[in-house]
């Protein structure tokens, strides 16, 4: 999103979700309820703000972690430079991970912490891994410098 606008989250175009019983938080405060909020765009350009949604259905809740990132206004280079995409997620085993610029290592975290999967000194822009069920964060290091921690599920 562009510093400065709003975008609209959620179920965005499903009807059929006007009733659902959603809470979005921001920051660990609840900032609104709905299946479709307006949240404005980080005044800070290259920012990440972090909404969590939490949906409640006959009586089971389930949460969501929704991220909007601040781009430049009318250039679009910064987002697509360090552009990383793991898919599909949640998975059920391989999990894809596919980045603009080239992979230089990817470190795989179970929840408390261990390296479960280390890759160091890849060659191109992606990757797979075969993953037992379980949650984990993603770390992926591009040979430009970057770093970026994803959270992925494996069902």
């Amino acid at each position: 999103m562009e510093a400065g606008k709003t975008v609209k989250v959620g179920r965005v175009g499903d009807t059929t979700a006007e009733a659902l019983d959603c809470k979005w938080y921001h920051q660990g405060s609840l900032i609104d309820s709905g299946a479709i909020i307006s949240v404005p765009g980080n005044a800070t350009v290259g920012a990440t703000d972090t909404y969590i949604v939490v949906q409640t259905v006959c009586g089971l809740s389930k949460s969501d972690t929704v991220l909007v990132r601040t781009v430049p206004l009318g250039v679009q280079e910064w987002d697509m430079k360090h552009s990383i995409t793991i898919f599909p997620n949640p998975a059920h085993g391989f999990i894809h991970i596919q980045c603009i610029s080239d992979l230089q290592s990817v470190r795989v975290f179970d929840l408390s912490g261990r390296v479960v999967i280390q890759q160091p000194a890849l060659k191109g822009n992606s990757t797979s891994l075969d993953l037992p069920q379980g949650l984990y964060i993603v770390e992926i290091q591009t040979a430009d410098g970057a770093t970026e921690r994803q959270r992925v599920l494996v069902d």
